[in-house]
């Protein structure tokens, strides 16, 4: 359960979840290929992950600083609801500096549905990135990211959140997907 009050953000667990969690921290000792999901998705539920779920402006404003505006189409559709689309290039400058000088192909695009108050229903991440490192070392990745939104009291949350990354390089391939749902409850 996460709490937003007066007293700051706090994630609680409740006793049955503590319970599997130390069963699944005993069996990787005894078995490091033990399956353990509920410490997998304990990893993925953090403050840093939650605090924009439950505040979506300030990450989406900051999606939008770096963002250049390409195209608005007003008859759209999201969720059988009549919707706005504006989609935007995401500039390689996004990434760090650092981060940069590996890069040889940068693919980015965002795509926000709003409704006809301007409130945002949903959004959807694309990024594409491929390079080399080390002359020897190409990867190439891929990254989406899909977001519903909704409105508790004044404040605009993520619903739903939906990830998918994948990648390759160093020989190495792998794939995650993660979704995250949140739930308000009075």
């Amino acid at each position: 359960m996460l709490d937003d009050s007066s007293r700051g953000l706090q994630l609680l667990y409740n006793k049955d979840l503590l319970t599997r969690l130390e069963t699944e921290e005993r069996a990787r000792e005894k078995d490091p290929k033990a399956k353990t999901p509920t410490i997998a998705a304990i990893k993925e539920v953090n403050s840093s992950e939650l605090r924009p779920m439950i505040s979506a402006v300030g990450n989406l404003s900051r999606a939008l600083e770096k963002a250049i505006f390409k195209t608005e189409k007003t008859d759209a559709i999201y969720n059988g609801k009549a919707a706005r689309l504006l989609s935007f290039e995401i500039p390689v400058e996004k990434l760090s500096e650092k981060e940069r000088k590996y890069v040889k192909k940068f693919d980015g695009n965002l795509e926000i549905w709003i409704a006809a108050d301007g409130t945002p229903m949903g959004s959807r991440l694309h990024q594409a990135i491929s390079g080399r490192a080390f002359v020897v070392i190409s990867f190439d990745t891929k990254y989406e990211e899909e977001l519903v939104y909704g409105v508790s009291g004044d404040r605009l949350i993520i619903i739903k959140k939906e990830s998918k990354n994948s990648g390759s390089g160093a020989g190495e391939k792998g794939e995650m997907r993660v979704i995250k749902s949140l739930q308000v409850q009075s």
